[in-house]
């Protein structure tokens, strides 16, 4: 039976339909709530119209730039194959055990918890439903159900972005609760980031903190806010020192330094390598040149007008969060 069990178990991860039901009368249909408990999200999905349900597998998409999955739960009795998550999607199977028969009418099918991590409305979508009866035939369904987790939000209020080309980025960010204006209001875009800024806020959006400093030869002169932070992304290997072993906090970053950052944050989904083909590529530093070809291929950055990468440029503000979020995307996509 356990062998049975699981040859049915793969054939409904891998979504194999039996030939013949898919045009079936009578569909279930499938609802979704959503409700906010605290920090905590939950995601209840229920079918009624349902005929000798035995197992089932449920596909959802949800956003994971403002949701962590942290579990899922069945009122169904048997066995429950272990989530899978990607991204931000997530795929759960359920089987009863044994020759019994199916649930009829309607049922509470799964209960799904996050954890908000990131202001803003959330969107969970049931994307696919395949439910299997007590003969092992299977059906397949599309509900495209979706419900949006409110509250959470940070009411963004900068009065210095509107018509900037990283307004919508930038308001993104704050939402998400990662980086933040200053007290007057304002983000202001444009004003160049330091090393210690730039750490804190790619340390924020990967959640990386480290309560264990690490060794620089200036580790005394690092502002206090910024070093649990500073201390996560250089024991990530994302952040490096220099040769002389000093970190430098406020020496501003370079458009080429922050590119090697973000590459370093986002292996091994880049692979680093390449020649870059911006018109001034001449000028980008030879240890620079294989993170900024893979960030070009990736999408994470782009070039100014000529296509030129000004890779000396100090880094701004707006630069940093833009390419921060494309980070973000790129690792729970």
């Amino acid at each position: 039976m356990k062998r049975k069990l699981m040859i049915w178990l793969v054939a409904l991860l891998l979504c194999v339909t039996m030939p013949g039901m898919a045009g079936a009368a009578d569909k279930p249909q499938f609802r979704m709530s959503v409700t906010t408990e605290g920090d905590e999200v939950i995601a209840i999905i229920s079918a009624s119209g349902l005929t000798d349900l035995y197992g089932f597998e449920l596909q959802v998409s949800y956003d994971p730039l403002r949701m962590k999955f942290l579990k899922s739960e069945s009122s169904f009795t048997g066995f429950s194959v272990p989530p899978l998550v990607k991204g931000g999607n997530l795929t759960l199977a359920h089987t009863k055990v044994g020759p019994v028969t199916g649930v009829s009418g309607e049922a509470e099918l799964a209960t799904l918890r996050f954890d908000r991590v990131g202001g803003g409305e959330a969107v969970f979508r049931l994307e696919e439903a395949s439910l299997v009866d007590s003969q092992v035939q299977m059906l397949s369904y599309k509900p495209g159900i979706a419900e949006i987790a409110e509250g959470g939000e940070r009411e963004v209020k900068l009065v210095d972005i509107g018509g900037h080309w990283g307004e919508n980025d930038i308001a993104e960010a704050v939402e998400l609760g990662w980086v933040t204006g200053y007290s007057d209001g304002t983000f202001r875009p444009d004003k160049s980031i330091n090393r210690a800024e730039y750490a804190v806020m790619l340390a924020r959006a990967l959640g990386l903190t480290s309560a264990e400093e690490q060794v620089f030869s200036d580790s005394g002169q690092l502002p206090s806010w910024s070093r649990p932070y500073i201390s996560g992304v250089a024991a990530a290997g994302i952040v490096n020192g220099y040769s002389d072993g000093l970190f430098r906090p406020e020496r501003l970053v370079t458009r080429e330094e922050m590119t090697a950052m973000i590459v370093r944050a986002a292996a091994p989904k880049v692979e680093v390598g390449g020649e870059p083909t911006f018109a001034d590529s001449a000028e980008i530093a030879a240890w620079a040149k294989p993170y900024v070809q893979a960030a070009a291929d990736a999408g994470l950055v782009k070039g100014k007008g000529g296509n030129r990468f000004m890779p000396a440029d100090s880094a701004t503000r707006a630069e940093a969060a833009t390419m921060i979020l494309n980070l973000l995307r790129l690792l729970r996509v």
